[in-house]
């Protein structure tokens, strides 16, 4: 019997930079199964680039380790309604 994760994803140490400036320095970040979660603060400070980093979307300096407990090619399937 498989255990249920509590977790949807898991981000350890992840950096980026653009050139000398630093867009997101070693951030740690867990989001519990059942939450919804936002980024919020003003332009430049990293919010995009944080998600474009998590989803592997632009190369990281330090790209940390990444898990996810669910599949992305199993929700875009449920989303187009095939299970």
């Amino acid at each position: 019997m498989s255990k249920t994760p509590d977790f949807i994803a898991r981000v350890t140490d992840l950096s980026h930079r653009y050139g000398g400036t630093v867009a997101v320095d070693a951030i740690n970040l867990q989001i519990p199964v059942g939450c919804m979660v936002g980024l919020i603060g003003p332009d430049g400070v990293g919010k995009s680039s944080l998600l474009a980093s998590t989803l592997r979307l632009i190369t990281s300096s330090r790209p940390g380790i990444i898990s996810f407990s669910f599949s992305f090619i199993k929700l875009r399937l449920i989303g187009l309604g095939i299970t």
